[in-house]
């Protein structure tokens, strides 16, 4: 579906409800559920601050969870930040960096973005409708392409395998601790999360390696098919405390593990054949309270949803 060609009255309901539905897959892609009145005839969707405000305060609202997909046009594999807009950087991909045009005059030129005529920022009553109302809210509408979605990882029963040594040398605590790992009989079939982690204590060096079955928590979508990315960060362990333990992580870069090409409804994420993040590399030799760790953290993972909307471009 395509938007309609000459989009030049925003006094037509049949175009309201066009851009309300534009609109509503916006949001709903978003996971928002906002105050957003369907046109009808005989309706408000004539009246600047009813429906036409509606549309720009929800878009502006909804922007704020998607991707800068221009500026990571390629996903946000090895990034330090998966950024999403801020109002500001959604204006300008938009091509609208002052905010929706609105006047109490008719412009010399409607299509000129700068003719003196224009003031910029929500249309409020009293305003003029006309086209420049409807082609700046095409515009805000085509540049919300990518969501972003924070996703913890919910561990699963009996969803570990690990794989554990001691020995007086590093090198053979990790040698037995990963011979170990291979023969255990856990498939850990959906497993993103993976860590290896070393300690020394009293002449003995201790290696484990662990892969935890886990599944990105996740709203359901709107039935729009889209492609999503899932991405887990890497991390390194900080300075431990006094009692050896593990109070914080050194994060590093944002990892792409998983790519679910044409997927409808996520909702059959608890049985669908996700795959696993490559094991990190071994965590270095630690020494007396100085244990170390190489791994992906559990949380927070993101879920990258690259949607096919009905209206774009």
């Amino acid at each position: 579906m395509t938007w309609t060609a000459h989009p030049d009255d925003p006094s037509s309901v049949a175009l309201a409800a066009e851009y309300y539905a534009a609109v509503l897959e916006r949001l709903q892609a978003a996971n928002l559920v906002l105050g957003l009145t369907e046109p009808v005839a005989g309706g408000d969707a004539h009246s600047a601050e009813g429906f036409w405000r509606e549309c720009q305060d929800a878009l502006e609202t909804a922007a704020l969870s998607y991707a800068d997909h221009a500026a990571y046009p390629t996903g946000f594999d090895g990034e330090d930040t998966i950024v999403v807009y801020t109002t500001e950087r959604w204006l300008e991909i938009a091509g609208i960096p002052d905010g929706f045009r609105r006047a109490t005059e008719w412009p010399e030129d409607w299509e000129d973005y700068d003719d003196p005529a224009y003031a910029y920022g929500p249309i409020e009553a009293g305003d003029i409708l006309g086209p420049w109302i409807l082609a700046d809210l095409r515009a805000a509408v085509n540049a919300l392409v990518w969501t972003v979605h924070e996703c913890g990882a919910e561990e699963l029963e009996d969803s570990q395998r690990t794989g554990s040594a001691f020995a007086a040398a590093w090198a053979d605590a990790r040698s037995a601790a990963e011979s170990d790992f291979a023969a255990a009989t856990q498939t850990v079939a959906l497993a993103p999360i993976a860590e290896y982690v070393g300690q020394y204590d009293s002449g003995q060096y201790y290696c484990r390696i662990t892969r935890r079955q886990s599944l990105p928590g996740f709203s359901t979508l709107s039935e729009r098919p889209r492609d999503v990315d899932w991405y887990a960060r890497f991390f390194g362990l900080t300075t431990p405390d006094d009692n050896g333990d593990f109070p914080g992580h050194a994060h590093g870069k944002w990892h792409l593990w998983l790519t679910d090409e044409d997927c409808e409804d996520l909702e059959v994420l608890a049985s669908a054949p996700f795959g696993q993040l490559t094991m990190p590399n071994a965590c270095g030799q630690p020494g007396q309270g100085n244990p170390t760790a190489r791994g992906y953290q559990p949380a927070p993972m993101y879920a990258v949803c690259r949607w096919d909307f009905a209206f774009a471009g």
